[in-house]
């Protein structure tokens, strides 16, 4: 009762501190109802006056909930550890009605007594749990090792019920003629404590908001409580259907109906209510009732279909695992720290503040989500024919074995042995460490990332484990030597004795005098600050620009070439030798000799200060007019703003050579970074609805006579950054290029500073309607298979979909 009160006297100093003052009150109120912190200690606390806490409490609780929406979430976890409470005799009920039970059914003496004095002295939610077993040991005939086995599964010990005030020291002892009564009066004197202790009871929730008159027995006498207004029609059936089905062996229906009553009750919650806290009450009961239900059909969930169906399923579990895993790494960056401080002042067991937020995440349905993921995920893959493994770069390799926790962590190592690297999470842009024959990972690179195409030059068997099992047992063979052997959808991995080590497979340590002779030559100002693609040549611009501008002209009619034009070679150190940028120019010589120094920290610093360049005012007009002379329109005419923002892209292309990937790169081939120039290719935007790159050789198998593409909604920087997933990708055969064969479904989600936009792919044609996937993935093959024709190579080709025709934005060697 006192933590009530004191919860609720700190309700609105919590509030103004933000998250982390309700995360304090969720922690605090959380280690009591787990029964971390001592229910009561000599003193006498009437059921009502705990009541009446409780109800004030929750009533702050859901004020706050109306008037803070950004904080909901953290409200409605502190109200599923608070029971409902209430004002007047609901408290005192709990004295009264344990009488009537033990005046009807003769049981005064022993068990029933000493339950009574326990009652009389604090009621707590241990109440409850005694009341049931005491239900399931009069139901199993008296059995009571039942009794038992309720109270221990609920987490209630022998030595716990001798710790009360009024300990209870003896057994239940009943008469079998005493067996209707007593299951009859416990079963209602259950409502009664439940109504005040477990806020989030399904039966009780659904009375309190659908009203209840009682004028029964000694119990709840006199109650009438109102129906909550405003909620949606046909609700009261929706959730008399739940109560029927409660108990169903096959929960499918079961399911179907508590996830609709929970998006019917949704946006209830969202409005002002007077009796909003049992609404909440009810959703957090619906919520708990989804993840028992899911508990108990588990073993069920196997259906299978065809491998399409499949290929879709797939695509929303991989997409809903992500996100699980983001909201578990929220919830344990808000949470965690308030345990371990809060735990330690409160003497609470180490264990227990160890687990703490990983209890409160298995307390939702975020845990029986996760589950059904876990089961779902080996029957799908087999249903779309996925294995267990996604292999990206398929080269043979011998090699010890390192478990790291990010490939980003070693990119900069060198390894002496050759080393096969266990990586939990490889984001697509990293370098492979020198030394590394294969990288092995549960992450999700795309096929076309940096460090795929790097290990497929680089000869790094490197792939995707989807089988935590596999995954476990790879990790388990740490400092172990291993063949891996791939195929183009498997990994077969052994032990290998170190004899073996050289015989018979590659190892990938190539002698560092074996790396192929590269120099840079450093390229001079041209003397102009902008050209046409008429213009590019080998000289001013690189090979992008150039293939863009080869391709004008010479690709079927129906592919579109954006217009662009470029700022070549050594406009950067012009720029940078300009009068207006003294400052600049002194800073990055400064950064540049931190950097040589080793200090990789310069890397940012650097780009960071490229950013701050002025533009001279020769530059702005040459850009300005090769612009309009090509038919583009020019930034600076929507106001200085588009111009500053064009200009900022610019700097940023430039600032880009000091990214971690180009300059460790460089180093590794043993090239002068310094060297390295950029030109920029100002190009026109196409306001694309879906965004693709194609391989026109299979990068996974090798496979020569078979197109690679993946394919995503919006612009394409999702395919080719380092986003979370896997774009929809398919392979297609040159000789029937109207049969594109679907590999795996996956939205990105494209995320910047500027602006978060979250693609909705549920109602997309390219998901939902087959001919208009079949024509645009089909169209896609046909300008690979086209492009590659004219090249007479294999290429790597970026490009886009606008109102179903297709434009190329950029090819190049396939690498």
């Amino acid at each position: 009762m006192h933590r009530f009160n004191i919860a609720a006297d700190l309700i609105d100093v919590a509030k103004n501190a933000g998250e982390l003052g309700l995360a304090g009150i969720l922690v605090w109120m959380r280690f009591m109802a787990t029964r971390q912190l001592i229910w009561n200690k000599n003193y006498n606390i009437k059921p009502r006056e705990i009541s009446k806490a409780q109800d004030r409490l929750t009533d702050l609780l859901q004020n706050v909930y109306k008037s803070h929406p950004e904080y909901r979430e953290l409200l409605r976890m502190i109200m599923s550890t608070v029971g409902r409470g209430g004002e007047g005799d609901v408290g005192q009920r709990i004295r009264d009605e344990i009488l009537v039970i033990q005046r009807n059914n003769d049981c005064k003496g022993g068990m029933m007594e000493e339950w009574h004095q326990k009652l009389h002295n604090n009621t707590s939610p241990d109440d409850v749990v005694i009341c049931q077993a005491l239900i399931d040991y009069i139901k199993s005939d008296f059995d009571v090792s039942v009794y038992w086995k309720t109270l221990n599964e609920n987490g209630i010990t022998k030595k716990r019920l001798l710790s009360y005030d009024r300990g209870i020291h003896s057994e239940p002892n009943f008469r079998r003629d005493q067996k209707d009564g007593l299951l009859r009066d416990l079963g209602n004197y259950m409502r009664t404590l439940k109504a005040v202790h477990s806020g989030a009871d399904l039966e009780s929730t659904i009375s309190n908001c659908m009203g209840y008159r009682s004028e029964g027995e000694g119990f709840m006498v006199g109650v009438q409580i109102n129906p909550v207004s405003g909620l949606p029609s046909g609700f009261p059936e929706l959730l008399q259907f739940i109560l029927e089905h409660v108990e169903d062996k096959n929960v499918e229906a079961l399911l179907e109906g508590l996830l609709e009553a929970r998006e019917e009750l949704r946006p209830v919650l969202f409005k002002s209510n007077d009796r909003l806290k049992d609404l909440i009450f009810l959703d957090i009961a619906l919520d708990s009732t989804v993840r028992t239900a899911i508990e108990r059909g588990y073993e069920e969930l196997n259906r299978s279909g065809d491998s399409h169906w499949a290929l879709y399923a797939k695509s929303v579990l991989d997409r809903t695992r992500l996100s699980l895993a983001s909201k578990a790494e929220c919830y344990h960056q808000l949470l965690q720290p308030s345990a371990e401080y809060l735990g330690s002042r409160l003497g609470v067991d180490q264990w227990a503040v160890n687990i703490f937020t990983e209890e409160i995440i298995r307390a939702g349905s975020a845990a029986s989500l996760s589950s059904i993921l876990n089961r779902l995920d080996p029957i799908l893959r087999k249903t779309a024919n996925l294995g267990s493994w996604q292999v990206i770069s398929p080269v043979e390799a011998v090699g010890y074995v390192v478990v790291v926790h990010e490939l980003l962590s070693v990119q900069n190592k060198s390894y002496g042995q050759p080393t096969i690297l266990v990586a939990k999470a490889v984001k697509g842009e990293e370098e492979i460490p020198d030394g590394t024959v294969a990288v092995l990972t549960p992450d999700m690179p795309d096929v076309l990332s940096h460090v795929s195409v790097r290990a497929r030059n680089s000869k790094v068997c490197f792939a995707t484990c989807f089988d935590p099992n596999i995954l476990a047992d790879l990790q388990a063979k740490e400092g172990k030597c291993l063949h891996l052997k791939p195929t183009s959808a498997d990994i077969v991995y052994s032990e290998v004795k170190e004899g073996d080590l050289t015989s018979g497979s590659s190892t990938n340590s190539k002698e560092v005098g074996a790396l192929p002779s590269v120099t840079l030559v450093r390229k001079q100002f041209g003397g102009r600050y902008a050209i046409s693609s008429e213009e590019f040549t080998s000289e001013m611009v690189g090979a992008k620009s150039r293939n863009i501008a080869y391709l004008k002209g010479k690709v079927p009619s129906w592919v579109g070439i954006p217009t662009s034009v470029a700022l070549p070679f050594g406009v950067f150190e012009k720029v940078l030798s300009d009068n207006s940028n003294k400052e600049v120019a002194e800073k990055l010589q400064f950064l540049k000799k931190k950097l040589g120094g080793g200090d990789f920290s310069a890397l940012e610093e650097i780009r960071k200060t490229v950013l701050e360049l002025a533009a001279p005012p020769q530059l702005v007009q040459e850009l300005k007019n090769k612009m309009q002379s090509s038919g583009m329109p020019w930034p600076g005419d929507g106001g200085q703003q588009r111009w500053e923002q064009a200009w900022m892209a610019i700097k940023k292309v430039w600032a880009s050579k000091w990214n971690e990937r180009a300059y460790f790169s460089t180093r590794k081939v043993k090239l002068d970074h310094d060297y390295l120039c950029m030109a920029v290719l100002v190009q026109e935007i196409i306001n694309a609805d879906y965004a693709f790159v194609i391989h026109t050789i299979n990068p996974s198998s090798g496979d020569a006579s078979e197109i690679y593409a993946e394919v995503v909604k919006g612009l394409g920087e999702t395919l080719v950054g380092a986003y979370p997933g896997r774009a929809l990708s398919f392979v297609c055969k040159k000789n029937d290029l109207n049969s594109p064969q679907v590999l795996g479904l996956y939205d990105s989600v494209p995320m910047d500073e500027e602006e978060k936009v979250v693609l909705d792919y549920s109602s997309d044609p390219l998901m939902i309607d087959n001919n208009f996937r079949q024509s645009i993935l089909s169209s896609i093959a046909r300008v690979g298979n086209a492009i590659e024709e004219l090249y007479g190579s294999p290429q790597d080709i970026e490009g886009v979909v606008k109102d179903g025709k297709i434009y190329v934005v950029q090819t190049r060697p396939q690498m």
